[in-house]
């Protein structure tokens, strides 16, 4: 009895006034902790009635809504995103490499003539990658920096993607019309590129514990895949045509950063 007429006082505090209730006013001689709250002309107690009413919390719906977290951290995925910043970057790691074999294996340059472009792009390809997933195996909390991250990785991506292809109109044996061929050899490169830069953006999205990108961070993603992609097929193509290099290469990079950039930042104006 004695805690609900406690209640009461408060209550009509946040109302405004205490009321005037015979039985409030008894109650206030034998609770010292009420008349704490009346005392000095009701002080405490109207400072107590100015403050916002704070919506009761509903047990039931945090209880789901934890539930609802626990299931979703649950199977490979979570057990991958659960990993340290460092174990994820090797990951990141051993899945460019992989991608890379498989480029190299599975192409026709076996020549040395063109090392010069395949070192210098390949080069600022790397770097530029691996400051782009560095940035993205941070925390959630920490998103990437506005400034040094992206800006960085832009200017690297750069080089990266224009080395090659200057080279390439740089080279004797280019020729200024597209060869016999050149769409569909063109097409299979941004093809097969294409599938090297889903596989490694996919395998990003399943290391990045971020459950949604902001468009800083998914053309940050996309734009470190697009870097895989199109080194791979650096190793996987020995055509000196720039345009060919142009179009088949470095378009994988461009097409890949601009959509996926594209689709986050509607997303993120639909909310």
């Amino acid at each position: 009895m004695t805690e609900s007429k406690c209640d009461q006082v408060r209550a009509s505090f946040q109302g405004g006034e205490l009321s005037s209730d015979p039985e409030l006013q008894s109650h206030l001689e034998v609770c010292e902790r009420c008349r704490e709250l009346a005392a000095s002309d009701a002080l405490l107690g109207r400072c107590l009635g100015a403050l916002p009413k704070q919506p009761a919390y509903d047990m039931a719906e945090l209880r789901q809504a934890v539930l609802r977290a626990a299931a979703h951290e649950r199977g490979p995925r979570a057990w991958l995103r659960s990993r340290s910043r460092n174990a994820r970057l090797a990951l990141a790691v051993c899945a460019a490499l992989g991608l890379s074999v498989l480029a190299l294996r599975g192409g026709t340059r076996v020549e040395l003539a063109s090392i010069s472009a395949l070192a210098l792009g390949g080069a600022a390809y790397l770097v530029a990658a691996w400051v782009g997933v560095r940035e993205l195996m941070a925390a959630p909390n920490q998103p990437p920096s506005p400034r040094r991250g992206p800006r960085l990785v832009l200017a690297l991506s750069f080089v990266a993607v224009l080395t090659p292809p200057v080279l390439g109109l740089m080279a004797p044996e280019h020729q200024l019309e597209p060869s016999a061929g050149f769409w569909p050899r063109t097409l299979a490169c941004f093809s097969f590129g294409s599938v090297l830069t889903g596989a490694f953006l996919a395998w990003l999205w399943i290391l990045d514990r971020r459950d949604q990108r902001t468009p800083t961070t998914a053309a940050l993603a996309a734009a470190c895949a697009g870097l895989i992609g199109s080194f791979g097929l650096q190793l996987h193509c020995a055509s000196h045509d720039g345009l060919h290099v142009a179009l088949g290469h470095v378009g994988v990079f461009v097409a890949w950063v601009s959509v996926y950039a594209a689709v986050a930042r509607l997303r993120a104006a639909l909310g």
